[in-house]
């Protein structure tokens, strides 16, 4: 009888222990596991479904060999994001708040007969002071940037992270999910979350991998 009563209140404690995680973390309660959709080049990209949502959102990996400061340098210099970003057309730093946040506006390529869409992110850097892994989290956000002919995209929510990890290699993360606002097409939008992830990641690893490019370094960045 005790046993039976120990084992029913142990699955009660079970039970208010997962209802409680789900409760202070909502996204635990719908998110949705990863599918891998390409895998080659050294770039990894995966994609999942957003209840809710039409977009899926993706994720894209690769690992470099760089330093930290480089590839926050790269990230820093909106006017230089058509040389590597997929799609981007154009960029700048529309606010700068200080040395690790800011707002950029960019706008971005879709196929005819879609209208190009842009957007106003918030962006915010920051530094694990144990692991030195630095994370560039972005926002979309309204305003800022009159309107300029194209589709303006107001939801994005995504991020860099950038792991340092032995013989001077870092590990890139970028996870997105976004609404391209306005009426788009399946093969456009299933292209989109494909695409972008995989070249702008394979763009960004041929960059600072290039013989001729000179790493730098930021003082607010600590190196591995």
């Amino acid at each position: 009888m005790i046993n039976k009563l120990s084992t029913k209140l142990n699955q009660i404690i079970k039970t208010a222990f997962v209802c409680f995680i789900i409760f202070v973390n909502p996204a635990l309660s719908y998110a949705q596991a990863w599918e891998l959709k390409e895998n080659k080049n050294g770039v990894k990209v995966y994609t999942r479904e957003v209840p809710g949502s039409d977009c899926d959102e993706f994720k894209g990996e690769v690992t470099v060999k760089t330093n930290l400061a480089s590839l926050i340098n790269i990230m820093d210099d909106f006017k230089n994001y058509p040389n590597w970003a997929y799609n981007c057309t154009y960029a700048e730093k529309v606010k700068k708040v200080s040395v690790s946040e800011g707002y950029a506006y960019s706008v971005l390529k879709t196929p005819w007969p879609v209208t190009d869409r842009d957007l106003v992110v918030h962006y915010v850097i920051t530094q694990n002071p144990k692991t030195k892994v630095v994370t560039l989290k972005m926002d979309g956000v309204k305003g800022f940037v009159p309107d300029k002919g194209n589709v303006r995209m107001t939801y994005l929510k995504g991020f860099y992270q950038f792991t340092p990890i032995k013989n001077g290699y870092v590990q890139i993360v970028y996870q997105v999910h976004s609404d391209p606002a306005g009426s788009v097409p399946t093969s456009v939008v299933n292209s989109f979350v494909e695409d972008t992830p995989f070249n702008t990641l394979l763009n960004l690893k041929n960059k600072v991998e290039n013989p001729k490019f000179v790493k730098t370094y930021r003082k607010e960045i600590v190196e591995f």
